[in-house]
């Protein structure tokens, strides 16, 4: 996903959704990461996934999303 030619094929969301799905599974309710204040567009994919800031660093934000059981 590093490379551009990956950029905005959905790939990022799809491994979001991937994940979200195998922690439910796993009794997972809560997911966490860590991302670059410059990776603009990896933070607004997260946002649009759902995901919080919870924290803000020297070089980077904390974020965290609350997964919905019920909707699984």
């Amino acid at each position: 996903l590093g490379e551009k030619k990956f950029w905005g094929k959905g790939f990022g969301k799809m491994i979001l959704d991937n994940i979200q799905a195998l922690a439910i599974v796993k009794g997972i309710y809560c997911l966490y990461l860590e991302v670059g204040k410059e990776n603009i567009r990896a933070q607004n994919l997260y946002l649009k996934c759902g995901f919080s800031i919870i924290e803000q660093k020297c070089n980077s934000l904390i974020m965290e999303k609350h997964l919905n059981i019920q909707s699984k």
